[in-house]
């Protein structure tokens, strides 16, 4: 069995209720004034590695760019800018979000969730048909961008 902290209201910019903070197993006590603003879901049948892997956010992966024509050597270093990555398309990120995913979940998935006779793939597909990234909420992340290989700059 698995736990998810989510978020229970917004208090910064950049969070939102829902917003997944982390994932831990049933033998872990959630409680304390830590876990005042959050709700707690508990998933039963998958395990917590397998819940983790279900709401894994978008990869992020650095690009650089250097100031140095093709073939040349520099001594200044090259502009570095971080990248998501949305299927074959890679985009800018601007403006990172503070926690990778949301999940919009309804009374009737939470009940789902915690029912023991709910089949573990159904579990993980309801989790993955909720599962919101949050670097897609922001129109500034949706730049695309074209990477040059070794083989253009020749």
């Amino acid at each position: 069995m698995a736990q998810i902290v989510l978020l229970d209201k917004s208090l910064r910019a950049g969070e939102n209720a829902g917003d997944v903070i982390s994932v831990h197993g049933d033998d872990v006590e959630l409680s304390g004034a830590g876990y005042a603003l959050a709700r707690i879901v508990q998933v039963k049948g998958p395990t917590v590695e397998e819940v983790r892997a279900a709401l894994l956010g978008p990869e992020i992966r650095p690009i650089w760019r250097s100031k140095a024509p093709a073939n040349e050597w520099t001594t200044e270093q090259p502009e570095e800018k971080p990248v998501w990555i949305d299927g074959e398309d890679k985009k800018f990120l601007e403006k990172p979000p503070r926690h990778a995913v949301n999940l919009a979940l309804s009374a009737e998935d939470l009940t789902a969730l915690a029912d023991a006779k709910t089949d573990k793939a159904a579990t993980l597909a309801l989790l993955a048909a909720r599962k919101i990234e949050n670097v897609r909420r922001e129109i500034a992340n949706d730049t695309k961008v074209t990477l040059a290989t070794i083989a253009d700059a020749k």
